[in-house]
């Protein structure tokens, strides 16, 4: 429902890109503390079975479409257990900051 309702009636906002095993939603930020600065937030990250390495050219992909957005950074994250990390180095992506968990 979030797809059809809001990803895909702005297309100026967020770019979903689909392989035939993986897909990605991409979205433009604009921070109110950072001005004149836009953003590409990678939203979603997903691949079937079989379909990781299709992961990379979604990546790809959505890093040419930011800089044609004029996005000062691209920000790949995961707010799940999926480790991200060699996807995005596999992109050219660093790492920006740590994130701790305490398990009550």
């Amino acid at each position: 429902m979030w797809f059809r309702n809001i990803v895909l009636k702005a297309p100026l906002v967020f770019y979903p890109i689909r392989m035939s095993k993986a897909f990605t939603i991409c979205m433009l930020v604009m921070e109110a503390w950072i001005p004149g600065q836009v953003f590409c937030n990678n939203v979603m990250l997903n691949s079937e079975a079989g379909g990781v390495w299709q992961e990379i050219h979604l990546l790809r992909a959505a890093l040419v479409w930011a800089k044609k957005r004029r996005c000062t950074e691209y920000r790949i994250w995961s707010d799940t257990p999926i480790d991200l990390q060699a996807a995005a180095r596999r992109v050219g992506g660093v790492p920006t900051a740590v994130r701790y968990t305490v398990k009550l």
